[in-house]
């Protein structure tokens, strides 16, 4: 499941001039040896993008740094060469069904202070495509219920299936 911001994500067209440039933006995954000092940045990039429903306890917290370090979880971040626009981590996993490999984006942070062209969403996507190809995926998955985010999705790849929805139910004890 991947866990996305809820506020609204603003997009430029590229047409309105910007600085930084998109050449400047570039996909960065972090290094095993970079972890430990970039997880205070990355546990509070998913503060902000878990959702309600999971619980942002030391425990829970514990358990994605055991994943990170296990190389379960990638951590990546959006870059130019002085600031950080987005954190996002991803997950390689398998569709029992078909045995079909895909990368899912578990969760997705934009620097709420910062802007990112269409051309940079763009352009990171196409090397998370280059990457999840290099480990075997097929596809490329990301859930949200934030409708932005959705139609975001669309304009980075006019091919994405944003009609179809997974829906989250919790469990209903019985009284």
């Amino acid at each position: 499941m991947t866990h996305m911001i809820t506020e609204p994500l603003e997009v430029l067209d590229g047409s309105q001039p910007t600085s930084p440039r998109p050449e400047d933006f570039r996909l960065v995954r972090i290094d095993q040896d970079e972890i430990e000092a970039a997880w205070s940045m990355i546990k509070q990039s998913m503060v902000g993008a878990l959702p309600v429903r999971i619980p942002k306890t030391e425990s829970t917290f514990a358990g994605i740094l055991a994943s990170i370090k296990a190389r379960g979880i990638i951590p990546w971040v959006v870059r130019t060469e002085s600031d950080i626009y987005a954190i996002m981590t991803t997950i390689k996993r398998v569709d029992d069904t078909t045995g079909h490999y895909f990368l899912n984006i578990y969760t997705l942070y934009a620097m709420p202070d910062k802007v990112m062209t269409l051309d940079v969403w763009v352009d990171c996507f196409k090397k998370l495509s280059k990457y999840a190809t290099s480990i075997g995926c097929v596809s490329v998955i990301l859930e949200t219920a934030n409708e932005e985010v959705a139609h975001l999705a669309k304009r980075i790849c006019p091919e994405a299936d944003i009609e179809t929805r997974i829906i989250n139910m919790p469990l209903v004890e019985e009284d």
